[in-house]
């Protein structure tokens, strides 16, 4: 009886000793997840991510010439071919029947949106490749000069297209078509500043690709 009692007393203590030792564990797991909650990016993986500066959205040292290069490299694989794709779905649309032309006319105006959007980033992914070192600088200086100066309206348009809860004036899309069977139409959004005509547009980012892929792409490449 008394070495069934001294067991039972044995277990009882062994049980209080584990619920101690799990409740110290759980403790410290949460401990742990509130330190790491309060992580910055930076902090969690400091070998892949640069430290920014405290006060700014700047990195604390420079890029490098070839992570630069990836980086700008990168938009290009996607941005071009979002621009491209958006500008041969108004040329086909172009050339629809008049009826579904009405039909699809809202179609048509989320088109006219993306590409102006997609335009705005293509432009700051040309600034960005201001900084990559190469002799072929002034031609992508002049491209984006060029595209300033029959542009400078874009980002107010882009800003109203994108926040048109809060604007007072909003770019009136416009749309005229061709008949011949291998033309296509015209795709304006009528702003006070200036019109953007999307064709023009298209063509000016044509010159600022060209530009770009003669900083990124290899020689001979």
């Amino acid at each position: 009886m008394r070495a069934a009692v001294a067991i039972c007393c044995g277990w009882a203590f062994r049980r209080e000793q584990l619920g101690a030792a799990h409740q110290r564990r759980g403790l410290t797991r949460s401990r742990d997840v509130r330190q790491a909650a309060r992580l910055t990016t930076e902090e969690r993986y400091p070998d892949i991510v640069p430290r920014r500066h405290s006060d700014s959205h700047c990195t604390s040292g420079p890029r490098s010439v070839t992570s630069l290069i990836s980086q700008v490299q990168f938009n290009l694989n996607w941005q071009w071919p979002a621009i491209k794709m958006q500008y041969e779905r108004l040329k086909e649309r172009s050339r629809l029947p008049p009826e579904r032309m009405l039909y699809e006319h809202m179609q048509m105006v989320a088109d006219m949106d993306f590409l102006v959007i997609m335009a705005r980033r293509f432009l700051r992914t040309a600034e960005q490749a201001r900084q990559i070192p190469s002799q072929h600088q002034p031609q992508l200086k002049l491209a984006i000069k060029a595209f300033y100066s029959r542009w400078g309206n874009l980002t107010a348009v882009r800003n109203a297209l994108e926040h048109s809860d809060a604007t007072a004036m909003f770019p009136v899309p416009a749309a005229s078509f061709h008949t011949a069977e291998h033309s296509s139409g015209q795709f304006v959004f009528m702003w006070p500043g200036g019109n953007v005509d999307l064709g023009k547009l298209y063509e000016d980012a044509q010159s600022l690709l060209k530009a770009i892929l003669k900083l990124v792409e290899p020689p001979g490449g």
